[in-house]
């Protein structure tokens, strides 16, 4: 008979693994991404799956500035508006989306 323990600690391991998982697009690569356009392009192509092609729109003009390989984009809102904006970083010699995120 397997003790208690064991299978107490196999469904909260499992428990952890299932509320663990990142948000699709994370992980995903796009190879090397040499310029804004190109970083612009991957993060839209992960946030409008997650957040709709018209939310993202709204989110123009994209800034993206790089810092020690890792492109980070985000988009814009007017002054003194309230809401939030996509976020996403991606590194740069191969295109691995490591953040993806919704401001607030």
């Amino acid at each position: 008979m397997v003790p208690r323990f064991v299978i107490f600690a196999f469904v909260i391991s499992f428990a952890a693994e299932l509320v663990a998982k990142p948000l699709p697009g994370v992980g995903r690569t796009f190879g090397y991404v040499p310029d804004t356009a190109s970083a612009i392009r991957a993060a839209v192509a992960v946030w409008e799956p997650l957040y709709g092609k018209r939310q993202i729109a709204s989110d123009r003009p994209y800034r993206v500035t790089l810092r020690d390989g890792i492109w980070h984009v985000t988009g814009s809102l007017p002054p003194l508006t309230p809401g939030g904006v996509a976020e996403a970083d991606i590194r740069r010699h191969d295109g691995k989306v490591l953040r993806i995120m919704h401001g607030m």
